[in-house]
Parts: C-alpha cells; sequence; structure tokens
C-alpha cells in the first residue's frame, strides 16, 4: 500500500469517527415501547449532541431537551459495557445500553400522571404525539425532575409494553447520546414506492 493510499484510508476513517461521535449516527431500535411510532429491528438516525448544538445556533433546530423530543439515552438498568478495543469502539452507537425514548418531562418540571393523562406542574398537559389507543392507564404520584434530569417514556404506554421512567425515574441529561430525527422504513407489499426514510415526530 502507497503512502498516498495509506492517507486516503486513514483519513477515511477519521472522518467516520469523527460523524459517528459528533455528527450523525445509525442505530437498530430494540424492541416495541415507542410503537407506532418505532418498530423494532428498525433502524434511526440520530443527531449526535455537539452537532445538535451547531444546528441550535444556528437556528436550524429546536434545543435538545424540549418537550416531545425522542432521545437514545443510556439505559440506567443495562450492566456495564465491557472495555471494546480499536476499532470495534467505533460501532459504540450500537451498543445494547441505550434506550429509545420520548420526552415528557424537563428539569425542575413537577411530573404526573392519572388514567394515563400527563400533568405537569398540576396541570393537564396533552401529548399530541400519543396515539391514543397506546395511551394505557398509568397513575403515577408527583414527582419533581431535578436539574440535569428528563423524564422520559415510550410511546407504547400500555401494561408492560415500555420500561421507562416509571420503572427507573428521571435520567441524567449526560447520558443523552443524540435524537432521533429520521427513520428507515420497510418496503410496502402492495408495491406502491415510498420514501426509504420518514421523518421521526419531533416539536
Amino acid at each position: 500500500m502507497t503512502w498516498r493510499a495509506l492517507a486516503a484510508l486513514l483519513s477515511g476513517l477519521l472522518i467516520g469517527v469523527a460523524l459517528t461521535q459528533f455528527g450523525l449516527t445509525i442505530m437498530r431500535v430494540s424492541g416495541e415501547s415507542m410503537a407506532p411510532t418505532l418498530h423494532g429491528g428498525q433502524f434511526v438516525v440520530l443527531i449526535r449532541p455537539p452537532l445538535h448544538a451547531t444546528l441550535e445556533l444556528l437556528g436550524v433546530t429546536s434545543p435538545l431537551l424540549v418537550d416531545g423530543a425522542v432521545l437514545a439515552i443510556r439505559d440506567p438498568q443495562a450492566q456495564p459495557a465491557t472495555a471494546r478495543g480499536w476499532p470495534a469502539r467505533l460501532v459504540d452507537w450500537a451498543a445494547a445500553d441505550l434506550l429509545v425514548k420520548r420526552v415528557v418531562g424537563l428539569p425542575g418540571e413537577t411530573i404526573a400522571f392519572k388514567s394515563g393523562e400527563r400533568y405537569l406542574n398540576g396541570a393537564l398537559a396533552p401529548e399530541p404525539w400519543l396515539d391514543p389507543a397506546y395511551a394505557g392507564t398509568s397513575n403515577v404520584s408527583s414527582t419533581v425532575i431535578g436539574q440535569g434530569e428528563v423524564y422520559v417514556l415510550g410511546d407504547d404506554r400500555l401494561p408492560l409494553a415500555s420500561r421507562d421512567s416509571r420503572t427507573f425515574g428521571a435520567l441524567g441529561t449526560s447520558g443523552v447520546r443524540g435524537t432521533v430525527v429520521l427513520a428507515f422504513r420497510a418496503l410496502r407489499r402492495d408495491g406502491n414506492w415510498q420514501w426509504p426514510v420518514a421523518p421521526v415526530d419531533q416539536p
């Protein structure tokens, strides 16, 4: 291999690392807790926090932590990951210690659920992204969300469908790995063409 070819290969690897660590990342959804918005096995595109911050400064996107955002965030109940050497670390975005959930409560807010309906700071707070058929009837007593934390739920709120903040409480924002913005769609069986990717509902 010539030095020029080696330099090109290394440059490509560095660009790949930069994109996955600071820009865009693709990950695979596990489980059906975000149904009907997302389904198990579906691939989604994340905007990583560094790129998101830049886009926010440019006025292109809303803040990273906003009501209704769909995030990839570290699972607090996952087993500690074993040490992984290079180049395996290039695909850490596919690790099993991530959850895909929707933000329903922000730092400093008081959240509660009564018969499946969300209340923020004592007032009913509708969730326009939520399919009524998946709303469930959860009751959660009032909880104050700490600074540096978010309250996240799956879009499927039916019994046992989603393991989320109703189980383990609010999660630290330091565990946010990205915002889910696009989802790859399966080919339609009726033969009609459709765009292979679709935007994920975001506020």
